[in-house]
């Protein structure tokens, strides 16, 4: 394992740092001219990773393991810690956090580590181990802040587009939640009793999970889900105001396994998906086990490990973040009805 070199630097020092802040931000400005910064949307609007890839696109949100389009607030508990890149399009406070993992580093991968459009306020940030992106330096309020290597600094200027990816996520979510009214395909059956409720999702008939997605609506009070494993999933939560959120297990209800707390390889192929959402109640220390992709919601999240994407519109969280590739795609094929034959007349 190659040894991670941290660089502490206190607030007074950020104005020294001037000429290397503005260098960056030219640099930045430079690869925008070349189309860098233009990436393709495209590819996020069908596939949600690139886990194939050494490197992954910043537009799209999946890659981060949170992507905030408002404000971030990490209260005090089991957290101040991810694996992944964050992405917030309003005010963070993180309090005392740290970046450090074995992964491969966000910034050797083309993300920034730590993108704050608003106000960043923090005690210590330890071990950035990618750039740390602000629209001012100015924004900056905390005491000590240390990156992991001298290739990473503040960069100013915010190279997402925080509206255009909203606007992208709400269309992708809505998709998932029109597409589970009419066409789910899951199989669901139940258990449980005395307000305890299980649900167990199977595939149908002639489902290729090669290149199908297993979608359905999750019915409301589910306390444990158990889904295929290795099948690709979009379980669709409907309700403005959702105060449930169910144990995932992997396989059927004679068979299954819990999935690995401090994230599971599986976890990739399951998506949470929540367009109607504008409040999220996660039950404390519960884990969550796949993305979750409510682009309208504010979620409270205390404790437990979050294991992939978290996309929303404001978060209060103590959770500890594992970022997790996502292999579901958002294409939908609707079925199309055989034509009704033409009477011959008579």
């Amino acid at each position: 394992m190659t040894e991670e070199k941290t660089q502490k630097r206190t607030a007074g020092d950020r104005f020294g740092r001037w000429i290397r802040v503005l260098s960056c931000t030219l640099v930045i400005a430079f690869l925008g001219a070349q189309g860098i910064a233009a990436l393709p949307s495209g590819a996020a609007n069908d596939h949600l990773s690139n886990e194939s890839s050494s490197g992954l696109n910043p537009d799209n949100p999946f890659n981060y393991a949170l992507f905030c389009f408002g404000n971030l607030e990490v209260g005090g508990g089991q957290g101040h810690h991810s694996t992944g890149a964050f992405a917030i399009g309003g005010d963070a406070n993180f309090g005392d956090f740290s970046f450090a993992a074995s992964n491969a580093a966000p910034g050797e991968r083309g993300l920034s580590q730590l993108i704050v459009a608003g106000q960043l306020d923090f005690e210590v940030l330890n071990t950035l181990r990618g750039n740390l992106e602000v629209s001012s330096v100015s924004n900056i309020h905390g005491s000590t802040y240390g990156f992991s290597s001298d290739a990473y600094h503040i960069v100013e200027g915010i190279t997402v587009s925080f509206g255009d990816r909203k606007a992208a996520m709400v269309s992708r979510a809505n998709s998932a939640n029109s597409f589970a009214q009419t066409n789910s395909n899951a199989i669901l059956s139940k258990q449980g009793g005395g307000g305890w409720l299980e649900v167990e999702a199977k595939t149908p008939a002639g489902f290729d999970a090669s290149k199908d997605v297993l979608i359905f609506n999750l019915p409301e009070g589910t306390n444990k889900l158990y889904v295929p494993e290795g099948v690709n999933v979009i379980i669709n939560v409907r309700g403005d105001s959702v105060n449930y959120f169910p144990q995932l297990m992997y396989g059927s209800f004679n068979s299954a396994s819990t999935p690995n707390d401090g994230g599971d390889d599986r976890d990739r192929h399951v998506v949470w998906n929540f367009a109607e959402a504008k409040s999220i109640y996660v039950p404390d220390n519960l884990a969550i086990h796949g993305a979750v992709l409510a682009p309208n919601a504010y979620i409270q999240k205390l404790g437990g490990n979050t294991n992939g994407a978290v996309i929303c519109a404001s978060i209060f969280t103590t959770s500890e973040f594992h970022t997790i590739s996502n292999s579901v795609k958002y294409n939908f094929t609707t079925p199309t009805p055989a034509p009704t034959a033409t009477p011959v007349p008579t």
